[in-house]
C-alpha cells in the first residue's frame, strides 16, 4: 500500500484515502464538492471541525466507513476479531505509545494509522502522516491503547456529480449567504467570550483544509489551470489563514474589536474574490 499525504488532509483522512487508492477507488472526487461546504461535522475529542462530504462522496465511490468505539481493551480485541485476516484497519491511539511518532513517550495526543489484520503477535502498520510503509507494533499495545477502530468497507457505486461547473454555479448561490451568516458570527465576537472566537477559527481552518482538497481535484481532472488559478495560487491561501489567525489573535486580546473589523474585512474580500472566480469557471475563461 502506498501512503497518501498531501496539504489539507489529517491523519484520519490520510488513512481512508490510503486505503480507497489501494482498493482503486476514483478517490480525487470524493473532494469534487468541497469548496461549497458550510456544515461540517464538530469533534469534541480532537477538538476540530471535519468535512462530511468527503466521506459521504466517498461512499457514492465505493467505499462506505464503519466505525467501531473501543471503550476498553476487551472492546478492542471483540472489535479486531471481526476483521478477516489481512484486511487494512485504521486505528486510532494516543500517539504516546507510538514508537515511531514524534510524540512517543513524550506527549498525549490523538493519531490514526493503518494496521494489517493478522494472528500474530505483532502489526504490520502504514502510518500515512509520517510516510511509514511497514512499521510494526505490539498486538498488545494495540489492545491496550485503542480507542477508535475505522474500516472502509467495498459498496456499490453510485452517480457523483464531479463537474467543475456545477460546483461553481453553487459557489455563486450559496456565497451571498456563506457571507452573511459568518460576518455576522464574527462580528459578535467583539469582546465575546473566548470559545465562541476559537470555535470559528477552527471552522475557518476546516473552510482552509477543503480549499486544498477542492484544489487537489482541480489538478487531477482534464481541464486546463492556470497559475494564477485561485485555488493554485498561494497568496489565496495566506488571505484565508489571515482571517484565521486573526480570529486566534481576536481571542488573547482584552479590547479585539479592531481585530475582529479587519477580521471581517478580509473575509469580505476573499468571498468576492471567490465569487469572481467561480464566475470565470461558469463563463471558461
Amino acid at each position: 500500500m502506498n501512503p497518501i499525504h498531501f496539504q489539507g488532509m489529517n491523519c484520519y483522512h490520510d488513512c481512508v484515502i490510503s486505503i480507497a487508492n489501494y482498493f482503486g477507488l476514483n478517490y480525487p472526487a470524493s473532494f469534487a464538492t468541497l469548496w461549497s461546504e458550510t456544515e461540517f461535522d464538530y469533534d469534541p475529542y480532537h477538538e476540530t471541525y471535519l468535512t462530511k462530504r468527503m466521506i459521504a462522496n466517498l461512499e457514492l465511490l465505493g467505499g462506505k466507513i464503519e466505525k467501531w468505539a473501543c471503550h476498553s481493551q476487551e472492546d478492542t480485541d471483540r472489535n479486531i476479531s471481526l476483521f478477516h485476516e489481512g484486511a487494512f484497519i485504521i486505528v486510532g491511539i494516543d500517539a504516546f505509545y507510538i514508537p515511531w511518532n514524534q510524540l512517543y513517550h513524550t506527549f498525549h495526543g490523538p493519531h490514526y494509522f493503518i494496521v494489517r489484520n493478522a494472528k500474530t503477535d505483532k502489526f504490520f502498520c502504514v502510518d500515512p502522516t509520517y510516510g511509514k510503509k511497514s512499521e510494526q507494533i505490539a498486538r498488545r499495545e494495540i489492545i491496550a491503547h485503542t480507542y477508535e477502530i475505522v474500516y472502509l468497507n467495498r459498496v456499490a457505486k453510485k452517480p457523483l456529480q464531479i463537474e467543475a461547473i456545477q460546483e461553481a454555479r453553487e459557489i455563486v448561490r450559496i456565497h451571498p449567504n456563506t457571507r452573511q451568516a459568518l460576518l455576522s458570527h464574527i462580528h459578535s465576537c467583539i469582546n465575546g467570550e473566548r470559545e465562541n472566537i476559537i470555535l470559528l477559527a477552527k471552522y475557518i481552518d476546516a473552510m482552509i483544509q477543503n480549499r486544498y482538497l477542492y484544489r487537489f481535484f482541480l489538478e487531477n481532472q482534464p481541464m486546463p489551470c492556470d497559475e494564477n488559478h485561485l485555488f493554485l495560487n498561494s497568496d489565496f491561501f495566506l488571505k484565508w489563514k489571515a482571517v484565521k489567525n486573526g480570529l486566534y489573535k481576536a481571542s488573547v486580546s482584552k479590547r479585539n474589536e479592531r481585530i475582529i473589523n479587519d477580521v471581517c474585512d478580509h473575509f469580505n474580500h476573499l468571498i468576492d474574490e471567490e465569487i469572481a472566480m467561480a464566475e470565470k469557471i461558469i463563463c471558461g475563461v
